[in-house]
């Protein structure tokens, strides 16, 4: 096939021609084409991610009370059991002594005023065991508490939000504060350039699930053929992105503008997806094309080091045969 479709090209080559091969072109004009694609992928990511956070914005938590609760249940079951009850030596929620209701902002906490859920949840747990000062806004007017995070078990979370689990597929916890509060959500707008970091995080994550990728397929055919639990980090085909976005334009409760700015979404992140995947250093991906750019490179380099003759262009497709 390869030998076919260059004899149709050089039937079209005119006198002169063949210095512009494509073969016979620098290293580095080589990559640039191999890496349009690719390329192309990240910049629609970034222009539908930018459009996304500043036009419409991200459902983030806000450091304002929705709920409040009386006590604290210590583990799973004992919150099973009493079905939604306090049990009778179950500890008072901190923020509920201190207090606090839903629709109540917090301000300050540790004297220290609050940018965000983000920095406030990070303090708390910081606080375990500590009597805090804490200021909330009400109806307008600001009202002084103190009150002492409990000490418990929290899963632990990756730079992804991801739970940890250890070699043996527990998850793993550590010691945390914890006032029995939850944040309310609000959608926040963001400047476009802050799409970048946003972009970047995506490309990790979907780099580590690449480097993983045999495992990760494994464990798909394993649950496809077996009662096994899926993997919900686990990877995901064209057609469950599809069906996932057709599941959210159906959600009519939904505002049409969240729906739209959801899709946006997907598709930023299908296009992620698209450029770290063929950045694999594997034929016929791009990657794998500019892996034998290099390999050229090399090799002429090195013929080259030794005074031997130059071998000449790297034939891909006889690598594969």
């Amino acid at each position: 096939m390869s030998a076919e479709a260059r004899e149709v090209a050089a039937e079209e080559l005119q006198p002169g021609d063949e210095s512009r091969m494509f073969y016979n072109q620098a290293t580095w004009k080589k990559i640039i084409v191999m890496l349009g694609g690719p390329a192309m992928n990240g910049l629609l990511a970034l222009f539908l991610t930018a459009g996304t956070v500043s036009l419409h914005g991200m459902n983030e938590a806000v450091p304002r009370v929705v709920e409040v609760y009386e006590c604290v249940a210590t583990t799973q079951e004992v919150a099973e059991q009493q079905d939604g009850e306090c049990a009778s030596d179950a500890p008072a929620g901190p923020a509920y002594e201190a207090g606090l209701r839903p629709g109540d902002e917090i301000v300050e906490f540790a004297d220290d005023p609050v940018e965000d859920w983000d920095h406030l949840s990070g303090r708390i747990r910081d606080a375990a065991g500590q009597e805090t000062a804490l200021v909330y806004e009400r109806d307008g007017e600001r009202v002084s508490t103190t009150l002492t995070p409990i000490e418990t078990e929290r899963p632990v979370y990756d730079q992804f939000n991801r739970v940890q689990r250890d070699d043996d597929g527990e998850v793993l916890t550590e010691r945390a504060g914890f006032i029995g509060m939850g944040a309310d959500q609000e959608i926040v707008r963001h400047p476009p350039w802050e799409a970048g970091p946003i972009v970047w995080e995506q490309s990790q994550a979907i780099a580590q699930v690449v480097m993983t990728l045999p495992v990760r397929m494994y464990d798909v055919a394993v649950t496809t053929f077996t009662d096994a639990e899926r993997d919900p980090d686990g990877p995901m085909s064209v057609v469950g992105v599809g069906r996932i976005a057709g599941e959210i334009s159906a959600q009519e409760q939904i505002p049409w503008e969240s729906r739209f700015a959801t899709l946006m979404s997907l598709v930023a992140g299908v296009n992620v997806a698209l450029m770290i995947f063929n950045l694999i250093p594997l034929l016929p991906l791009d990657g794998g094309h500019v892996a034998g750019a290099l390999y050229e490179a090399l090799r002429r380099r090195l013929a080259k080091l030794f005074g031997r003759p130059d071998p000449g262009p790297f034939d891909i497709s006889s690598c594969c045969r």
